[in-house]
């Protein structure tokens, strides 16, 4: 676990979190693991290198957290944020045990090329950005891969059991859920309307309606 995203918190000992955020440091709390933490442990980190690890690590890949002299394999359990300015006010870690296997939602990522645009005017929806799995910490995936190049034709559609099969990794959701299909775009070509006689008492125009 070598490449595991790295982090460091000293502890904690000001009762108020405003005077953590005046210092412009971010207050925190560690929990989890029982045979690693005894009780929870509040501490605080820089929020300029919280807010790079959490837009790297989501709350789906594992991080090498240093507080005093001690390492935590964790997770990213939880963000407070300010409720009208958004401002990151204060993030809850969980420490995994590396026996036991964990609940991550983890990105989609939509890869590979389909025809069916070009060649028959479809457009791709994508119903989900983000997947449940159920892994051993040293499995945890940053990311699962969904290829729409199987998509051949309009009717052609891509589920949770189209995903390929990945060692150690359980996917906890419906196998039915939609994950991507394709919807289809019709329109009527209307002719220009043609020149009328003028004792006609009416023109018939075509008129463009989508389908």
């Amino acid at each position: 676990m070598s490449n595991m995203i790295k982090l460091k918190g000293e502890l904690r000992t000001e009762t108020n979190p405003n005077e953590v955020r005046d210092a412009g440091l971010l207050p925190a709390v560690l929990y989890g693991n029982r045979e690693e933490i005894k009780e929870n442990i509040s501490f605080k980190l820089s929020k300029i290198e919280f807010e790079h690890t959490l837009d790297k690590a989501g709350k789906h890949s594992l991080i090498d957290l240093n507080i005093g002299n001690k390492n935590y394999n964790v997770l990213i359990k939880d963000v407070s944020k300010a409720p009208i300015r958004g401002t990151i006010l204060h993030a809850d870690f969980y420490c995994v045990n590396m026996s036991e296997e964990v609940e991550v939602k983890v990105p989609l990522i939509f890869v590979g090329e389909t025809i069916v645009g070009k060649k028959y005017g479809g457009i791709l929806v994508n119903h989900a950005s983000v997947i449940k799995i159920k892994c051993l910490p040293s499995k945890l995936l940053d990311k699962i891969e969904v290829d729409l190049s199987t998509i051949k034709k309009i009717s052609d559609l891509i589920k949770v059991s189209d995903l390929k099969h990945i060692e150690g990794v359980k996917i906890k959701e419906d196998p039915r859920k939609l994950l991507v299909n394709v919807t289809s775009i019709k329109k009527k070509i209307v002719a220009p309307a043609e020149e009328v006689d003028t004792t006609s008492k009416k023109a018939e125009v075509a008129q463009v309606k989508d389908e």
